[in-house]
């Protein structure tokens, strides 16, 4: 199995309205300071991929300062990085995701099925799939290759029942991923 790194759910550019604008200007700095010691731990952990299991950003028209900041820090990630979006940052024509150039190594799945990508290992398939609104139904049926370390990669609640791509243990036994990145549930 590739060494992966899996986080879901950072929620950067959140408002903080309940905070004075000056502690709300620093939770936002602590936002993205926390994404830098992800990604170097991403870089000394020698890690082969990066997930990003959704909610990336508190809303889908998140401020270009905001998302122009992130893009920049994910750049600098020495391995490839997936990116699921989810029920807060999910994918539409005019989120960062669509209007914004994303660093090379930033792979964002744009469709509300499974699709593959190939890691360059020749071994292992991340499949993904994205919220394209603020709720969505995922399946996890995909045509996996048995012959390869398969691992989806999405952002749903397991066992939930609130729309936001509720995803039952019996799915998830049933799918026979490898492994199963999930974002939502924290």
């Amino acid at each position: 199995m590739p060494n992966i790194i899996h986080a879901a759910d950072f929620h950067i550019g959140a408002k903080f309205d309940f905070l004075p604008p000056d502690r709300a200007a620093e939770a936002v700095s602590l936002q993205l300071s926390a994404l830098q010691s992800f990604v170097t731990y991403a870089g000394a952990s020698a890690a082969d991929a990066v997930l990003i299991a959704g909610d990336l950003f508190d809303t889908p028209d998140v401020r270009p300062q905001i998302s122009s900041a992130v893009f920049a820090l994910l750049a600098k990630c020495p391995c490839p990085v997936f990116l699921s979006p989810g029920n807060h940052d999910y994918y539409h024509a005019g989120s960062p995701y669509a209007t914004q150039p994303l660093p090379q190594n930033l792979h964002v799945f744009t469709g509300r099925t499974l699709e593959p990508v190939a890691l360059n290992d020749g071994k292992t398939v991340i499949w993904g799939a994205a919220f394209q609104d603020n709720k969505a139904v995922i399946s996890l049926e995909a045509p996996l290759d048995p012959s390869k370390c398969n691992i989806c990669l999405m952002h749903g609640e397991l066992g939930g029942t609130g729309g936001y791509n509720s995803i039952s243990e019996s799915a998830v036994i049933g799918s026979r991923f490898d492994y199963i990145a999930l974002g939502h549930n924290h």
